[in-house]
């Protein structure tokens, strides 16, 4: 039987958190992490700090709601628009839940500022994915010349890229800790879009 694409990414996805955390609990994940942090810093100290402090704050509480509001405003179904709202509740108290149970300590070599709670998986990463990569979903179900769906598609993608990025360089996360939150936030969202698209079909 033919895999779609779709499944394809959820497997891989989930398979990757699972493998992820395994070396996590194991405490055997502090060589990858270093490597990771060390190309990350190469690659975006010409940045600066107040680039990535822009970024990062495209997950602040204030940010989303407006944008949520925005989007409850312009969206003429207000079921998805709910929607939204309820994935960010939704993905927020998985990430509490995750971290209690691995309750992972932060990198103690912070660069700017220092974060309260654990480390694993990072919330800032899953509330990122969640949020922009559900915009994702909405845009391809629009009507939208295909052209303008790819360019906001890879316009937020690499937002979201750039948001774990900024929690890499500002050494409050682990590498792994942001993979991990895009991992669980990509299986959240392949599973809650495709029930969208068969009740709402």
């Amino acid at each position: 039987m033919k895999i779609s694409k779709k499944w394809l990414i959820f497997s891989m996805a989930l398979i990757f958190f699972l493998v992820l955390t395994y070396f996590v609990v194991m405490n055997q994940i502090d060589w990858f992490d270093n490597l990771l942090y060390q190309q990350v810093r190469a690659w975006c100290s010409i940045l600066g700090h107040d680039f990535f402090l822009a970024v990062t704050n495209l997950v602040h509480p204030l940010v989303l709601i407006l944008i949520t509001v925005i989007l409850m405003i312009f969206l003429k179904s207000r079921k998805l628009s709910l929607l939204s709202l309820f994935n960010l509740c939704f993905i927020g108290g998985v990430n509490i839940v995750l971290k209690t149970i691995f309750m992972r300590e932060r990198p103690i070599d912070f660069l700017l500022f220092k974060e309260e709670g654990y480390s694993y998986p990072s919330a800032h990463s899953m509330v990122g994915m969640c949020f922009y990569g559900f915009f994702i979903y909405l845009i391809w179900q629009s009507n939208w010349k295909k052209i303008n769906k790819i360019i906001c598609s890879v316009l937020l993608g690499i937002i979201i890229f750039l948001i774990g990025l900024s929690r890499i360089y500002f050494r409050v996360h682990y590498p792994s800790d942001v993979l991990a939150g895009f991992c669980v936030s990509l299986v959240y969202l392949i599973l809650v879009t495709h029930m969208i698209s068969k009740k709402w079909s």
